[in-house]
């Protein structure tokens, strides 16, 4: 399902994507808590299968992304603008950036009913299994975004364009905080998602970011080798 909204400025997209259309697998989820390929032991193995299984009916996946043309856009040493709006990433996210003509600011979430149903577990003392909920909830969400990427690549390719990577708030230097900025680009509750005080987004299994669109445009290795963040998902399970 798509929604698609236009202005002057820029273009918006919005999308409701089922769950099975992800591809989220059991060893999937496992290999976002740290097992090996294929290392989950049994019986957990086959909670983890069940709970994949159980998960369509409980996802409600949106995604979203707007873009910014270049008359609005510049991509500086370590910072990012739209408009009167600076985006102060730091040098890691803006460098691979500083090919992109124009910016695109994407969300996307797993919907609120992981963060339920996790809760619903651990009250049941069901520990282990509020725990796969968990890391399910959060694998979702990543192939949402992992989706998204691939839908902005697409579009960009219809123009002629190329894509950059995709960056979010809280990682490689760019401070959690300036989501504030993000999301005010964005429709309010844009794929139902609002932002609390402290810049966390809800429902908390959800993802936001940049990327890059133009000719010169392309996708670089992520450089976890300078950055410091050691909780990264991409340096601990995609080693990227």
């Amino acid at each position: 399902m798509s929604n698609e909204l236009l202005d002057s400025r820029s273009m918006t997209h919005q999308y409701t994507i089922p769950f099975h259309a992800l591809g989220v697998t059991a060893d999937g989820v496992a290999q976002g808590m740290g097992y090996g390929e294929g290392a989950i032991a049994t019986p957990f193995a086959d909670d983890l299968d069940t709970l994949v299984k159980e998960a369509a009916d409980h996802a409600a996946i949106e995604v979203g992304f707007r873009v910014f043309p270049p008359e609005v856009v510049s991509v500086e040493r370590d910072r990012l603008r739209v408009e009167d709006i600076a985006f102060e990433t730091g040098r890691i996210i803006a460098g691979p950036l500083r090919g992109a003509e124009s910016l695109v600011f994407f969300v996307a979430t797993a919907g609120p009913d992981f963060t339920r149903w996790s809760s619903e577990l651990m009250k049941g003392k069901e520990q282990i299994l509020a725990y796969f909920v968990d890391a399910l909830g959060s694998e979702t969400v990543e192939k949402a975004a992992d989706w998204v990427e691939e839908k902005v690549s697409e579009w960009a390719e219809e123009q002629g364009q190329h894509t950059s990577n995709r960056y979010s708030p809280g990682y490689c230097d760019w401070h959690v905080s300036e989501q504030h900025k993000l999301f005010s680009l964005l429709p309010n509750y844009f794929c139902g998602i609002t932002l609390t005080e402290s810049a966390l987004m809800q429902p908390t299994k959800s993802v936001s970011g940049v990327m890059g669109i133009g000719e010169k445009a392309k996708k670089r290795a992520y450089a976890c080798s300078i950055c410091s963040m050691e909780s990264c998902f991409r340096r601990n399970t995609r080693h990227m």
